[in-house]
């Protein structure tokens, strides 16, 4: 009888930032899968050889999905380093690099809000002419059309003559 042994530690996957992508600062979300038949126990996350922040994970679930905001990281190159152990207690780790550059705008937000604004108008927009469409194709109701009766011509009327006149009566002559 053989039994299967799970030497391996937990299957790490940074999704975002991209490896050696640029990130528009000043802040930066890293997001990860996690995954371990065994089950993990633990995550952390460092940056820049800084102290590692443990990131909350629920015990013994199989899979994670991690999503951290690093807030005001800095132009520039950075590391981040994501390990995590199982409930076996073997870990892993991977690594990715990715550079922040100076945000648009004047880092307040407001070439974000000008895109959503300008998207939201977009999609107003499209609705509005989709409704209009809609409305132009749909079928006219019953009370709407004219019936068979009205659409018929009616038939010209002939010219009314006048009557002619009756002769006076005489008058008796005496």
């Amino acid at each position: 009888m053989m039994i299967a042994v799970d030497n391996m530690g937990p299957e790490i996957e940074i999704t975002a930032p991209a490896a050696d992508g640029e990130v528009v600062g000043p802040d930066a979300t890293v997001t990860a899968a996690i995954y371990d038949n065994n089950g993990i126990a633990a995550v952390t996350l460092k940056v820049d050889n800084e102290d590692a922040m443990d990131l909350t994970v629920t015990a013994g679930s199989v899979a994670a999905a991690i999503s951290e905001v690093l807030e005001d990281v800095g132009e520039g190159e950075h590391t981040v380093v994501i390990a995590a152990t199982d409930s076996l207690g073997i870990s892993n780790q991977a690594t990715i690099d990715f550079t922040v550059v100076e945000g648009a705008g004047d880092g307040d937000g407001e070439a974000d809000m000008l895109a959503w604004a300008l998207a939201a108008i977009g999609w107003i927009v499209a609705a509005i002419v989709l409704v209009l469409l809609v409305m132009k194709m749909r079928p006219k109701k019953a009370a709407e059309m004219p019936s068979e009766m009205e659409m018929e011509e009616p038939e010209p009327e002939e010219p009314m003559m006048p009557e002619p006149e009756a002769p006076a009566p005489e008058e008796e002559k005496m």
